[in-house]
């Protein structure tokens, strides 16, 4: 789902979602909305990142030569990186899991890689969310999952009607604590390593 989206779903559930308003942007006449609405989201969209997970893989770019000497290069863990949850080393050949010859310094947000190892290295990490602002483009593709994309309105709109006297915004908080009680978190708290003949 696109920001978008889920800003037209936040847009209904507050009864301002005007398709033909003429703000192509947003989507609504309510000036109010228009310049909090992305804003808004920054702080429930991490608040749910860290709750369901974001899980990534990145690849470790290396050149590999035969006849290269027994050296430890370091290579750069992802930037986006909130934790480690796995080092998957394949080899190179049979794409089979094998143990890797590397090391890693605490705080050091790198790993070192003997060169003369040829295997295929992976890392396997929950990532943190990238910063919404109010300039996020509309075709932004929200990270979170599903499950987690169909909380966030719920609580955009809670926080937006803190200040508004003439709606009952616990309705909306309560919507959103309901959904977050419903989060399948079985994938995010659990990890399962998995031998495989097919390509990750």
């Amino acid at each position: 789902m696109t920001l978008i989206e889920n800003i037209k779903i936040a847009l209904a559930l507050a009864d301002e979602y005007a398709p033909d308003s003429g703000y192509e942007q947003m989507y609504t006449d309510d000036e109010d909305f228009r310049a909090k609405m992305k804003l808004l989201y920054q702080l429930p969209y991490h608040e749910l990142a860290n709750i369901k997970k974001i899980r990534k893989v990145k690849n470790i770019s290396r050149n590999v030569s035969d006849d290269a000497p027994k050296h430890y290069t370091p290579y750069s863990l992802p930037m986006d990186m909130a934790q480690l949850k796995n080092i998957i080393v394949l080899d190179s050949e049979t794409n089979q899991p094998v143990d890797g010859d590397y090391f890693m310094i605490r705080n050091e947000n790198k790993i070192y890689i003997n060169d003369q190892d040829k295997s295929n290295y992976k890392i396997e990490y929950n990532a943190i969310p990238e910063t919404i602002t109010e300039n996020t483009e509309d075709d932004f593709e929200l990270e979170i999952d599903e499950d987690a994309q169909n909380a966030l309105p719920y609580k955009v709109i809670a926080d937006f009607m803190k200040t508004d006297p003439s709606v009952d915004q616990q309705l909306f908080e309560t919507a959103y604590q309901n959904a977050i009680a419903k989060l399948d978190l079985r994938e995010s708290e659990t990890m399962i390593t998995i031998r495989s003949e097919y390509d990750f």
